[in-house]
């Protein structure tokens, strides 16, 4: 054989041409077969990644609804006590905005928390494992709430902590539930104990006082002892009232109820103040232009506002303003106070007890009295208690009037909140149902007029 140009080729070059070419053949296949290989892997990795992209983006998208619309309320912190993240509960809960709170101190929202952040951080010390605290905080638009708060650790996969999470939830309605059960306890054991005396009582203060009268009348009594039985005269009198008042309390009578207008009976009452000399120092401002027909009793209401005027000009009686507004509220309106201390069935007037808006049908709503002065205010300390008969922050006080008062507004369907402030004064509101009473609710309200404090909240007294 001739090689290139007809030259020889030995037949050992030629082996060696031909298998140079069959190696670079097999070679390229070979490159080409592995090529083909890795790129069915990449794309089967790719495949793989994106489906593990797409479950992690569903897991931690099902996570962020979980924590968004779980009904407590969640946050967590850095090392450094700094809010990282808040979801829509907590926001409810405190009125704050996630966008408020996050990158803030946690002590700028939630004051107090250091001692529940040192013992999750220490894992020891004087509270349990995974400890809790009850506490009342302040919410961004000044309402108060008792929270129950605990925390634990948020470990990362080394197992080292990068911060801590605070789960809290608002036991306000839980708190005022129980104190409202334990003041009917007792009011009950005062009802019992009325029941056997109260009679009693009176009989011989009857006697007591005729007795007084014919005695100064028919004897030529000498100046200080005529005094000493005028003295024994006005006592008995006002042992009466306060028998009287007692029994008003306690007695099931239910309430005679005839369709009238509310504004009528506040001038009347104003007007008995003012003959009484009791507001002489006390400037009067009244707006009672909305004024639409309810179902009352006219007596009771006339005793309701005689007892909130009379105590707002008795804490001013070094002169002061005394408002008395009558408005319309609406389902909005009644969301927004029940959160209030308060005495009396919201659900009556469509208030909700869950929070968010009343379930009031269009169109409906309620009369709200609004009673507001500018006295000392009540101490936080004393609005548990101050409801409770014979207790009272006034000197000479029987603490019976807001008692009454709040069984009448009750036995009328109404709720009576309070709002007060030390050095600012009080806020009183009634609200009363525009519409008249089902017969539902008068059978309700046979079975339940012997409890003289319901349902949410509690009220503040200053008599």
């Amino acid at each position: 054989d001739g090689g290139l140009f007809g030259a020889p080729v030995a037949p050992a070059e030629s082996v060696r041409t031909y298998s140079t070419v069959a190696l670079h053949i097999s070679s390229f296949y070979l490159v080409a077969f592995l090529s083909g290989s890795l790129a069915r892997k990449q794309q089967e990795t790719g495949r793989a990644l994106a489906e593990t992209a797409s479950s992690l983006h569903r897991l931690q998208n099902m996570h962020g609804r979980i924590v968004q619309n779980i009904d407590a309320g969640l946050l967590t912190v850095d090392p450094d006590a700094r809010i990282t993240s808040f979801n829509r509960a907590a926001e409810e809960i405190t009125r704050w905005r996630a966008g408020e709170v996050i990158g803030r101190p946690l002590q700028a929202v939630f004051k107090g928390m250091s001692r529940l952040l040192d013992a999750t951080t220490d894992g020891a010390g004087s509270l349990p494992p995974g400890p809790s605290l009850e506490r009342w905080m302040t919410r961004k638009d000044g309402k108060r709430v008792f929270l129950r708060v605990s925390a634990s650790a948020m470990r990362g996969a080394d197992g080292a902590m990068d911060g801590q999470i605070l789960v809290f939830e608002d036991r306000t309605r839980l708190l005022m539930m129980t104190e409202q059960l334990e003041r009917e306890e007792r009011l009950a054991a005062v009802g019992r104990l009325s029941a056997a005396i109260a009679h009693e009582i009176r009989n011989p203060l009857a006697s007591i006082t005729g007795s007084v009268q014919v005695l100064r009348s028919e004897l030529d009594l000498q100046p200080e002892d005529d005094e000493l039985l005028g003295i024994v005269e006005r006592e008995a009198d006002r042992l009466g009232h306060l028998v009287t008042d007692f029994l008003a309390l306690t007695k099931e009578e239910a309430p005679q109820l005839v369709e009238g207008r509310i504004a009528p009976l506040i001038q009347e009452t104003l007007a008995l103040l003012r003959n009484k000399g009791v507001a002489a120092s006390v400037v009067i401002a009244q707006e009672l232009s909305y004024d639409p027909p309810v179902h009352m009793d006219s007596a009771r209401m006339r005793q309701v506002f005689w007892n909130l005027f009379n105590n707002a000009c008795q804490v001013m009686s070094e002169g002061g303003d005394l408002r008395i507004i009558t408005e319309r509220v609406t389902a909005d309106d009644l969301g927004a106070d029940s959160l209030e201390e308060s005495v009396g069935d919201w659900a009556r007037l469509g208030g909700g007890v869950s929070g968010g808006g009343a379930p009031l049908r269009p169109g409906e709503g309620a009369l709200r009295i609004v009673v507001e002065d500018d006295g000392p205010g009540i101490p936080d300390d004393a609005l548990s208690r101050i409801f409770d008969p014979f207790y009272t922050t006034r000197s000479g006080g029987t603490g019976l009037g807001l008692a009454i008062v709040a069984r009448i507004i009750r036995s009328h369907r109404g709720v009576i909140t309070v709002q007060s402030r030390v050095g600012e004064g009080t806020r009183f509101a009634i609200w009363l149902p525009i519409e008249p009473p089902t017969d539902a609710d008068a059978a309700s309200l046979d079975d339940d007029e012997e409890a003289l404090i319901t349902d949410d909240f509690q009220t503040a007294e200053r008599d």
